[in-house]
């Protein structure tokens, strides 16, 4: 039988980042854990982005996923929450290039 692969998700955002894991085989997936980041509120992009990149390493240290699916961000016009969901997705990819080196 094949071996089980484990997966954490990530949903972008600056304001909330979302994180999931499952762990799946043919035939049978199962929920491992779930949570939010949230830096506060009054934290500059950069704070915010240092913040959202440790909790994301901290995850991917605790739950070793062997993949991560990443949400594609929707991006219609050049807003400032659009370019802020655009730097959150950059900082998700460093985690990715980090913890897979």
């Amino acid at each position: 039988m094949r071996e089980s692969v484990r997966v954490l998700g990530i949903d972008p955002g600056t304001a909330v980042t979302g994180w999931g894991v499952v762990e799946g085989r043919p035939g049978a997936f199962r929920h491992l854990g779930h949570g939010t980041v949230s830096p506060s509120a009054g934290l500059t992009l950069a704070r915010k982005l240092a913040h959202i990149h440790a909790a994301l390493v901290e995850q991917c240290a605790t739950w070793r996923p062997d993949a991560l699916a990443l949400e594609k961000s929707f991006v219609g016009r050049n807003t400032p929450p659009t370019r802020s969901r655009s730097r959150s997705a950059i900082c998700r990819r460093f985690v990715c290039a980090r913890w897979w080196r």
